[in-house]
């Protein structure tokens, strides 16, 4: 047995598993359900081309429930490797630049936003969607699940395998909700300061790469029991999981950078049109006092602070 799989596997190679099925078409359902009842016009809240994107996300979350990467992810570390970027990056990424949370805040009624408001200023939410807490998250879970008997305990039960994969969908989905900012956010932070995270995540993912490249052969005895695969097979395989995680996985988060540089130039647009509105202000404000007729009303002096002063001890 070999590392690599025939494309005949790999077409052949499928499972399924309930768990998903439901949970991913209770999403898509409730999503069709926020466009046809929304009380604000969905088209107005959503744009066409996001809503694509977030059911191309959860048809990458099915894929890889159902497909051969759901299917052998119990037999072959990089094909769990592969099951992990296609949960934690892909799909999440795409069904967050979906704007989701914008899709069901159009179907509430006022006092139901009006709850979702405050639920967004709540201070939990705010901690959880820190870019520290999201970025640790998100870096600190594949080190979690591979190096800890988690992974091998829940690919032998289906149940847990489930849950397993919806927390990696949902730490990847509150990653890049709370990074790309197309939602409401409990805080706006610059999108300068998100593209320095990036790229320093970009270095520890790659730790993680070697790591797995150069350190010993995680679970061998498992791997040969289930495989029938010999120690140097199982070994390519943990060398095939490490490129996996290491290169695919920043080869994925170059369109995540793409949007962040969009955001970004959004964020300038804003912040110049600000800095235009504030001077124009100015401008109106001299133009006032120039005419001898200053912005707030009153008498001239009274804009004047010292005369003010003397005038208002006066009376």
């Amino acid at each position: 047995m070999s590392a690599a799989l025939s494309w005949h596997a790999i077409a052949t190679s499928w499972t399924l598993d309930i768990h998903a099925v439901l949970a991913i078409a209770a999403a898509v359902g409730y999503s069709l359900v926020c466009s046809k009842g929304a009380r604000i016009r969905p088209d107005r809240v959503v744009e066409p081309a996001r809503r694509v994107s977030f059911y191309l996300g959860t048809l990458v979350w099915l894929l890889a429930s159902i497909s051969f990467v759901g299917d052998l992810a119990a037999e072959r570390f990089w094909v769990r490797a592969l099951q992990i970027v296609l949960l934690l990056y892909v799909a999440p990424m795409m069904m967050a630049a979906g704007r989701p949370i914008s899709a069901i805040a159009a179907t509430l009624s006022p006092a139901g936003r009006l709850a979702g408001i405050r639920l967004l200023r709540s201070g939990f939410l705010r901690t959880i969607t820190n870019p520290i807490t999201t970025s640790a998250a998100m870096l600190g879970l594949p080190w979690v699940l591979i190096f800890s008997p988690w992974n091998i305990t829940s690919v032998q039960h289906q149940w847990l395998d489930a849950v397993t994969r919806l927390i990696i969908l949902v730490v990847g989905f509150g990653y890049f909700y709370a990074r790309l900012q197309v939602d409401p956010v409990p805080h706006r932070y610059p999108q300068a300061l998100s593209l320095i995270i990036t790229l320093v995540e970009t270095i520890a993912d790659g730790v993680l790469g070697v790591v797995l490249w150069q350190g010993p052969t995680l679970n061998l005895a498992y791997y040969e029991r289930v495989t029938g695969a010999d120690a140097a097979m199982v070994r390519t395989d943990q060398i095939a999981a490490a490129g996996i995680l290491w290169i695919l996985a920043d080869v994925v988060g170059l369109p995540f950078l793409a949007l962040l540089m969009v955001a970004l130039r959004r964020d300038d647009r804003r912040h110049t049109a600000d800095i235009d509105a504030q001077l124009d202000a100015a401008d109106r404000d001299h133009a006032a006092e120039a005419d001898g007729e200053p912005e707030g009303g009153g008498l001239w002096w009274t804009q004047d602070p010292t005369l003010a002063q003397r005038f208002g001890g006066e009376h």
